[in-house]
């Protein structure tokens, strides 16, 4: 099993722009014993006298039917996407990225770096780019049109509570940002979850954006959404799934029908994480993209990976339909890694004798 370290930087390529969430996991060794785990995992109980909500918030969906089979590979339904034409207005090259987890800078910005050093050599930003506080997870449309949520990082000066439950859009050829959406939620983010928005991803097939939520969920209770935003003629929410803490997502499509539960004959679907657990869950939905049913499991990464506690925060489907995992962890509250520590990527790739996914490896 592979458990090299990535030399990839938490900014996100424009060729592979899926959204990102600024909570990327702690940097450790690769190699870690079931010792040194349980180790690690008592320290975090240790935490929770200290730090609300560590280990108090947890999964509460109960039994999800899982034993179903795929008839195919998953192939990603996000390939139409396009980079911004107010790149090459500003004289960029190439290697120029979108980044919101620069240290120094609020918002989101335009990077580029010194391929020998590896240091940022030049940054832009358009001036409506930092001043709407932090930013977390972000997807480009075909149309090169940016679509960006708000997080906060360190505290709630720079992300009002009030002001978290937002969609900005950034236009492809001027680069003004400007309020696109104000997404509904079931209570507003507070001191202990001051989390509205975790990740977002684009649906060519429809147009629209996926939009997870946490906001005004509890230790003991899940209120967060997953909506689907489409984005003409107006910006507008069109389908939401209720009462589910999700955080990465990825639309998919199957080239043979699913046989999941009743889901007989669709096509197409939902990949989505649990911001609670290790788990990504397979939601089904119609070629117009309408939810059908609940979510159902799929695999799990828990007890994977350096510390084996991570949640997905990305998930990506290759041109082979392998599935990559971004992992980080994540507890409801504001005690977060840095965001310039790499995330843990946990590849799956799909088994043609059992028609399900099955784990490779991980690296960091």
């Amino acid at each position: 099993m592979s458990k090299k370290k990535s030399r990839k930087n938490a900014r996100v390529e424009l060729n592979k722009v899926e959204a990102q969430a600024t909570l990327p996991p702690v940097k450790t060794r690769a190699k870690r014993t079931l010792k040194l785990r349980t180790a690690a995992l008592l320290s975090l109980m240790l935490l929770a006298g200290t730090t609300a909500g560590v280990i108090a918030w947890r999964s509460q969906h109960g039994a999800i039917e899982s034993s179903f089979s795929l008839q195919s590979p998953l192939s990603a339904r996000n390939s139409c996407r396009r980079p911004p034409t107010f790149f090459a207005g500003q004289g960029f090259g190439r290697g120029v990225s979108l980044s919101t987890s620069e240290r120094d800078l609020i918002g989101i910005a335009a990077v580029e770096f010194d391929p020998n050093t590896k240091q940022r050599s030049r940054y832009w930003q358009h001036p409506s780019w930092s001043k709407f506080g932090q930013l977390s997870s972000f997807t480009l449309d075909r149309q090169g049109d940016v679509y960006v949520i708000p997080a906060p990082r360190v505290n709630l000066a720079d992300n009002p509570p009030e002001l978290q439950n937002r969609l900005y859009k950034i236009d492809a050829a001027s680069g003004e940002m400007q309020l696109a959406l104000e997404f509904p939620v079931a209570a507003l983010p507070s001191a202990r979850n001051p989390y509205a928005g975790m990740a977002l991803s684009y649906d060519c097939d429809t147009h629209s954006l996926w939009l997870s939520s946490v906001a005004g969920s509890e230790p003991a209770r899940q209120r967060g959404k997953v909506m689907r935003i489409q984005l003409d003629p107006i910006v507008s929410v069109v389908d939401q799934l209720d009462d589910f803490d999700g955080f990465g997502l990825a639309p998919f499509n199957a080239s043979e029908a699913l046989q999941a539960g009743v889901h007989q004959s669709v096509q197409q679907g939902l990949l989505i994480a649990s911001a609670r657990a290790g788990t990504v869950m397979l939601q089904a939905m119609n070629a117009d993209g309408r939810l059908q049913g609940r979510p159902l499991d799929l695999l799990s990464i828990a007890g994977l990976g350096p510390v084996g506690n991570d949640r997905v925060r990305k998930i990506d489907i290759d041109g082979q339909g392998e599935l990559v995992l971004h992992g980080t962890p994540f507890n409801f509250n504001l005690a977060q890694p840095s965001a310039q520590h790499a995330a843990v990527k946990y590849r799956f790739a799909w088994h043609v004798q059992k028609r399900q996914y099955a784990f490779v490896d991980w690296v960091q």
